[in-house]
């Protein structure tokens, strides 16, 4: 496996990315998303039952919607990342969250199926990013009209499950 290493540089990734990658300071990014996979397993192995379905305020998404929008976005941003380590220059579409909520079904899930698609996205995951070459990682293609290199969506992946890890912990585990 080669050493894949260095953050992303600003101009690799739209202004909006920035809150994701900055919460990301390792250096390697296989070893962030490993990392970042478990400290995601074990807050989702400590939500109480009777947490999954809380909104922390009216129109806010229950917590099990905050995961699994976790989970649609990783498995969009992998995606994208596949598509562009691949040397893919072709314009990636954009998507909007709020309206994938109605579809995500999150009433007929269990939170054991949602752990366990966490575990099994995030290693699927790991493995788009695992054998590139750092000039597969510094390739940069367009997403929703943006400019992203493809190390850049491997940070965003870990920092926007960091991001809403600490939105969990701090309005729904209250």
């Amino acid at each position: 496996m080669p050493s894949i290493s260095n953050q992303p540089l600003p101009g690799e990734y739209p202004h909006y990315s920035q809150r994701y990658i900055e919460l990301v300071p390792e250096e390697q990014i296989v070893g962030a998303l490993v990392h970042n996979k478990h400290e995601i397993e074990e807050l989702l192995l400590q939500i109480p039952d009777d947490k999954w379905d809380f909104r922390y305020a009216p129109e806010k998404w229950t917590l099990k919607e905050a995961v699994i929008h976790v989970l649609d976005t990783e498995r969009i941003m992998a995606y994208r990342a596949l598509r562009m380590s691949r040397h893919d220059p072709t314009p990636l579409a954009g998507f909007e969250q709020d309206d994938f909520i109605p579809y995500v079904h999150a009433e007929k899930r269990s939170p054991m199926s949602i752990r366990e698609e966490w575990n099994a996205l995030r290693d699927s995951s790991i493995h788009v990013f695992m054998y590139l070459e750092p000039d597969d990682l510094s390739f940069i293609g367009t997403a929703a009209g943006y400019p992203f290199s493809v190390r850049a969506l491997g940070y965003f992946i870990a920092g926007h499950a960091r991001y809403h890890e600490r939105i969990i912990r701090e309005r729904y585990l209250v």
